[in-house]
Order: C-alpha cells, then sequence, then structure tokens
C-alpha cells in the first residue's frame, strides 16, 4: 500500500510539474484536491455513509477531469504503472463517474465552460 501511495504521489507531482497541462487545469485539479484534503466538508463526516460521500464524488470527478483535460501522450508519459493498466484505469474511472449524479458533473463542466470562454470587450 505504501508503494501504491508513493507511486500516485509522484504522479500527480509529475502532472503538476508538466508544462503542457495549462494553468486553470492544474488549478481546478488542485482545488478538488484541496476539498478532499480539507477538514471542512459538504457533509459532515460524522453523518454514516454520506458523510465520505462527498469527497468520494469529488475524487472521482477529479479524476474524469485528468482523464478528459490530461492529453493522453501526457498521461502516459507519467503514469508510473504497467502502459496497459492506464486504459483499465480509465474504463474504471468512466464507470464511477456514472455513480455521480449526472447535474453534479454538469455543473462542474459548465463552471470549465465558463472560464475557457474568451472575455467580450468592454463597450459591446
Amino acid at each position: 500500500m505504501r508503494e501504491f501511495f508513493r507511486k500516485s504521489l509522484a504522479f500527480a507531482t509529475a502532472l503538476s510539474k508538466d508544462p503542457r497541462i495549462p494553468a486553470r487545469d492544474k488549478a481546478v485539479l488542485a482545488g478538488m484536491l484541496a476539498l478532499i484534503l480539507s477538514p471542512f466538508d459538504i457533509i459532515p463526516d460524522f453523518i454514516p455513509v454520506l458523510g465520505q460521500m462527498d469527497d468520494l464524488m469529488i475524487l472521482i470527478l477529479m479524476l474524469d477531469y485528468a482523464c478528459n483535460r490530461v492529453p493522453d501522450e501526457v498521461l502516459r508519459e507519467h503514469y508510473p504503472w504497467e502502459p496497459e493498466s492506464l486504459l483499465a484505469w480509465r474504463r474504471r474511472v468512466g464507470f464511477f463517474v456514472k455513480l455521480v449524479p449526472h447535474w453534479v458533473k454538469e455543473k462542474i463542466w459548465l463552471a470549465r465552460e465558463h472560464i475557457d470562454a474568451p472575455e467580450e470587450p468592454a463597450g459591446v
């Protein structure tokens, strides 16, 4: 288990330093990670089952965001396990993201599109 966490941390660190990933995508992923690690939750952890669901949903959405926003060649280059397992990892993320309510993912992707949209010039 220690090896898994060591490799996962190395993977996340390598992705965060890769110049081919736009700063806004790094910021979104860092924000989601901060939400997971934060002691403050949307649903308090002392509520059985539901208390852990918000962290799990954020983790799933973070992995889904990475799968959809990080270019394949960058993922392959930094992925610390066997190359064949990357496809299986992406399939698992695709399965688990279906467990997240559709409206939650839709809100996050709409927010990202709003960030990506070019600003209109003043006075138009």
